[in-house]
């Protein structure tokens, strides 16, 4: 079983399609606890609706501070820090437990485009990234705008 432990400031969009795919890809049983950071869009009451356990801060705290608030709360044994802006892969959860447990690992850490196999290789991910967030921002932040985002980034 695993606690996914989530901090957030606002955008219910992206939020909804985290939980979505959160939902829909994830094969173990798990906990979703998210922080809220004082959002004004109604992500707290968004994820208390979607069955997480939301603390509700009255500011917007650090990431390691709002981590350690989630992990007090976790029931399981494994921790999964994702951000909100991700959308997890079918079968995530399943591929990373077994990476750790075929190599005997207590940590672990998916990455993201922050930092690849090279720096070349991270910038030209980022490069990327901005091109298409920049593009398509213009037209907004709707849901189907992030789906088509992270569709032509991955």
């Amino acid at each position: 079983m695993i606690s996914v432990i989530t901090a957030v400031h606002n955008q219910l969009e992206m939020n909804r399609i985290f939980v979505e795919f959160l939902k829909k890809n994830t094969h173990h049983p798990f906990e979703l606890i998210v922080i809220d950071n004082a959002s004004t869009d109604g992500s707290a009451d968004f994820f208390e609706s979607a069955g997480a356990i939301v603390i509700r801060n009255q500011q917007n705290f650090s990431y390691p501070v709002t981590q350690n608030q989630g992990v007090k709360l976790a029931r399981y044994d494994v921790f999964a820090f994702l951000n909100n802006d991700i959308i997890v892969g079918k079968d995530w959860d399943r591929i990373l437990l077994s990476t750790m447990q075929f190599h005997g690992l207590d940590v672990a850490t998916p990455s993201g485009i922050e930092k690849v196999e090279n720096a070349s290789e991270t910038r030209r991910l980022n490069r990327r990234w901005n091109r298409i967030r920049n593009g398509l921002g213009l037209l907004g932040y709707s849901r189907k705008n992030l789906l088509r985002m992270w569709f032509w980034m991955y």
